[in-house]
Parts: structure tokens; sequence; C-alpha cells
């Protein structure tokens, strides 16, 4: 045997097989496109209703294959032909396989060849490619969740903030309104005093000092009555006046309340939005090392319900 003959074993034979497909799925790639660019082409110049049959009679092509094949060309396809046959519009896509090209369709256009750069499409399979576009679905769905969590929460706690606003303003009101109530009982109770010291005025035409006596208690006694129910009511006015003040305290309390919990719910989603983002951006992290700080963070999360606990126990005790 000549030295220069090379020795094939199974890993030699292996690396030429991927080789090959690699090329293979390259070309199907390129040639998809091209199919996708002629069928365009074609459609455009049938007639309505026409389509479905051209596709059965004149290429044996279902719609739903027409449709991926089209979609395929519209995503990936060049302006023309390249010099040296079919190809894509970019090199992260061109040494894909169909079935990886097809399954980036889902990823918007303007993220997709980031994506299948960060991902290494190419060399992947294509369940793992399914999985990575899966989880960018999820993790994209769940920050649009916390976004819209996000905006009831500033809703929230804009509501909460004019609500305290306005329970403030209705509890200056009440207070002005105690405070006038109370000036208007002090008020009667001078006016009593000052009705019991001084004489009541009565005619004395013809009178004996006795009928002038009677006439003054009775119009003392007149004049006294009229007071007191006056002093009653500013009595009532003032404990009413009193009782809104406390109903006014208790709803600027209750808006204060409002607000700062519209507050904690917020800070308790951005907590969590950040622990999911953590807990994806391990996936790219060492496994000892990922590990480790999965470990801190359980450890940060039980000393913080530690500290909820023996809060709340002192609170109930």
């Amino acid at each position: 045997m000549s030295e220069l003959t090379t020795v094939r074993t199974p890993a030699i034979i292996a690396g030429e097989v991927r080789q090959l497909k690699e090329q293979v799925q390259r070309i199907v790639l390129g040639h998809a496109i091209e199919i996708g660019r002629r069928l365009t082409e074609a459609k455009n110049m049938l007639d309505h209703g026409q389509w479905a049959d051209w596709l059965k009679t004149e290429v044996s092509f279902s719609q739903s294959t027409a449709n991926n094949m089209m979609r395929i060309f519209d995503a990936y396809g060049s302006a023309q032909m390249g010099l040296f046959g079919p190809e894509a519009n970019s090199q992260t896509f061109g040494n894909l396989e169909y079935s990886k090209a097809l399954l980036l369709l889902a990823v918007p256009e303007e993220e997709r060849e980031e994506f299948a750069a960060s991902v290494d499409a190419e060399h992947i399979s294509v369940r793992e490619l399914k999985k990575a576009i899966k989880e960018r679905d999820e993790a994209e769905n769940r920050a649009k969740g916390w976004e819209e969590k996000y905006q009831l929460s500033q809703q929230a706690a804009e509501t909460a903030k004019a609500d305290a606003e306005t329970a403030r303003e209705n509890l200056e009101k009440k207070e002005k309104d105690l405070a006038l109530a109370n000036q208007r009982l002090e008020s009667l109770n001078i006016e009593l005093n000052e009705l019991r010291e001084r004489p009541i005025d009565v005619a004395v035409q013809d009178a004996s000092e006795e009928q002038i006596s009677e006439a003054e208690a009775r119009g003392r006694a007149q004049a006294e009555k009229e007071l007191k129910e006056q002093l009653k009511k500013a009595e009532r006015d003032a404990e009413q006046a009193r009782e809104a003040l406390e109903a006014a305290k208790r709803d600027a309390r209750k808006g204060q309340a409002d607000q700062t919990l519209a507050r904690i719910n917020f800070l308790f989603q951005e907590i969590q939005k950040q622990q999911a983002e953590i807990l994806s951006l391990l996936k790219d992290v060492e496994p000892e090392k990922a590990a480790a700080v999965r470990k801190a963070l359980a450890q940060g999360v039980r000393t913080m319900l530690e500290r909820m606990e023996v809060e709340q126990n002192a609170d109930e005790s």
C-alpha cells in the first residue's frame, strides 16, 4: 500500500456525508427560492380562480406547498438569480436547510437574521431550532404581558393618586366646615350667657311691677328657648362636621393605602419579570456558574420570605 494512500475511517466518511448533506441543503433552499419566484410570477399572470387548477395540472403542487415556497422566496430571495445559481439574499440563510428556513418564517423579518445567528441555526437540529423559536415566542409573550401589567399598574397608581388628592381636598373642606361649626357654637354660647345677664325690654305702660316682672320672665324664657334651639342645631351641625371629617380622614388614608398597594404590585411584577429574564439569560451561562447563580437567587428568595414571615407574626401578635 502506498504511503500516500489515505486510510478511510467511519469518521472521515461521516465528515464527507455531512459536507455533501450541507451542499444539498443549500441547493434545496436555493431552488425552493427560485421555484417560489416563478410561482409568484405565474400567480400574478393567472385570472382569479385559476391558481389551484394550474398548480394541480401543471406542476403537481398543493396550495400549501406552493404557498410555502412563495413565502420562502419572499423572505429569503434576492432580487435576481445569482451568478453561480440560485441563492439566498443573506449568507446567514444561505447555509440553512429548507425546513429550518421555513421554521424561521415564524420570527419577524426585522429580527430573523439576528435570531438565526444567535442560536446558530445552521448547526443546530430542526428540533432544537423549534425549541429556540418556541422559547423566543414565550419570552416575547411574557414581555408583552409584563408591559400590559406595567401599564395597568401605572393606571392604577395614577387612579389611586387622583383618589388620594380628592380625599385630601375633601378632608381640607371638612376641616373648614368643622371650624365654622365650632365658631357658630361658641358664638351662640356667648349670646346665651349674655341673654341670661341682660334685662328684657317689655312694654311698661299701665302695667304693675308684677306684670312687668312676669313679662320680663316670659321674654327671657322665650329668647332663651329660641337661643337653645339654635344652640342644639349648632351642636348637631358640629357633630355632623366632626363625623364628616373622620370619614374624610378614612378616605384619605384609604387613598394613600391604595396608592401604596399599586406601587407594591408594580414592584412585585418587576421582580417577577427580572427573575424570568435572569433565568432566561442563565441558559447561555456555563452549567456550573448557572447553578451557583440559581442557588444564590433561591437563597435570596428564602431570606425575603423568612423576613416577611417574621413581620407577619409580629403584626398578628
